[in-house]
């Protein structure tokens, strides 16, 4: 079974081949934010990542950043 560290880390590795910058979302204030945040041309995209058969917490499901056009 993948565990969510090497899940994250391939997905990390394969957006910064295409352009991406990634950075480790830490918040020790706040419990229930993204693991990632990927930059790239504007766009930001916030990814919470989970091994195969795991759920997000109820606080992360609850926690959903929707679609922001600037």
């Amino acid at each position: 079974m993948l565990r969510e560290s090497a899940i994250e880390s391939k997905v990390c590795e394969i957006a910064k081949r295409n352009g991406w910058l990634t950075f480790k979302f830490v918040s020790p204030a706040h419990r229930g934010v993204p693991d990632r945040i990927f930059i790239r041309e504007g766009q930001i995209v916030f990814i919470e990542f989970k091994a195969p058969g795991k759920k997000p917490t109820k606080l992360q499901a609850h926690t959903k950043i929707g679609r922001a056009h600037v």
